[in-house]
């Protein structure tokens, strides 16, 4: 994959270089074999962008100081923050080195993502593009950050005052469309919502703002569950969550899913474990690429999750054998992070990781999560 350098590197920000020198060691792959790659990294000189066919429409500059950095050796330009690939760890970057050598993805100006090849030319395909986002800060939230997780929290806790302003703030900004360009969500077709009380209410305001109706799914729940602890937190109990009527009574446009009845819709034995919310989420990871599979125009859809659960579905993608806690990913309220799966493949893209403009540019000290 490798050898297709001669694209890629017509497009490495230089901000990206540790990372791409990293990877040429732990590939154990002599500068001399990767020679335009490594020259493109490493050497004063940028080499010229590929010809562009005839007819073919210009690509959008993807990469700048701030929010580029590329897939590497699948050769693909993702919109992500290159601090974030310069600390990725040498067993991502070996993840993300493929043997497609596809030359890279770009957005065009509708947001539909479409391939460039080594010969110039262009090509639009369709896909499912996720704007994942973690639920506004809950009252669970602030206990954690009180130091009064364990003694404090609830099963099913609400949103804080600080987590309603910040769905409101979502919801405005996915509102505006010119302003939800930035995510690639200019138009949002679905809003897939967990079922946990503080995801429901958090999709509220972008759901009005955008006249859809929200669709519930009873995978995509928090790791845990739904569930009281006692103290010491060594011992717990599953509680169903809300219940049909509940739901209906809070958000009546929602659009719930049978196992959503009178007893609620958790239906563990207890508190979920860290890698029982892994293969859940490998299993959703499978439902989305059959969901991308079937398309025949692209679709965008607002997915209102998890902390730990985005965590998860992320490492499905990326790194799948990982087991245990979720470190590797960092969610602020509200924050979204978009991916791309292809139609005709399942690959996934990453085009934006923990983004939150609409957090800044309200400038209201809303900013929370971790």
């Amino acid at each position: 994959s490798l050898q297709a350098a001669n694209l890629c590197s017509s497009y490495a920000p230089q901000a990206c270089r540790p990372s791409l020198l990293r990877l040429a060691r732990i590939s154990r792959t002599p500068a001399t074999a990767v020679c335009p790659f490594l020259r493109a990294v490493t050497g004063p000189e940028r080499p010229s962008r590929p010809p562009r066919a005839a007819g073919a429409r210009k690509l959008p500059v993807l990469y700048n100081s701030r929010v580029s950095a590329l897939r590497l050796c699948q050769c693909r330009i993702v919109t992500a923050h290159a601090s974030m690939l310069r600390s990725t760890s040498a067993l991502l970057l070996t993840r993300l080195a493929t043997t497609t050598i596809r030359a890279m993805a770009a957005i065009d100006s509708s947001g539909c993502a479409g391939e460039c090849y080594a010969d110039g030319t262009y090509q639009r395909g369709s896909r499912l593009r996720l704007g994942l986002v973690r639920h506004g800060e809950s009252m669970n939230n602030v206990h954690e950050a009180q130091g009064t997780y364990k003694t404090g929290r609830v099963a099913d806790p609400e949103l804080s005052p600080r987590g309603r302003r910040q769905a409101e703030v979502l919801g405005a900004f996915l509102g505006n469309t010119s302003k939800a360009e930035y995510f690639g969500l200019g138009k949002i077709d679905e809003i897939w919502v967990s079922p946990h009380r503080r995801t429901l209410d958090t999709a509220a305001p972008a759901a009005k703002a955008t006249g859809l109706a929200p669709r519930v799914y009873t995978d995509i729940f928090e790791a845990g569950g739904i569930y009281d602890a006692n103290d010491a937190y060594d011992a717990f109990v599953a509680r169903g969550g809300m219940t049909r009527a509940e739901m209906q009574a809070a958000h009546p446009t929602y659009v719930l899913p049978d196992a959503v009845d009178a007893t609620g819709w958790y239906r563990g034995p207890g508190k979920e474990s860290d890698d029982e919310c892994r293969a859940r989420a490998k299993r959703v990871l499978e439902r989305v690429r059959a969901t991308a599979s079937g398309l025949k125009d692209s679709r965008n859809v607002l997915v209102v999750a998890h902390y730990d659960f985005i965590s998860a579905f992320l490492d499905a993608v990326l790194v799948p054998g990982t087991t245990g806690e979720f470190a590797r990913w960092r969610h602020h309220n509200t924050a979204v992070t978009v991916v791309d799966i292809e139609q005709a493949t399942g690959e996934v893209a990453f085009m934006k990781v923990n983004a939150a403009p609409h957090i800044y540019e309200a400038d209201e000290g809303l900013l929370s999560g971790f």
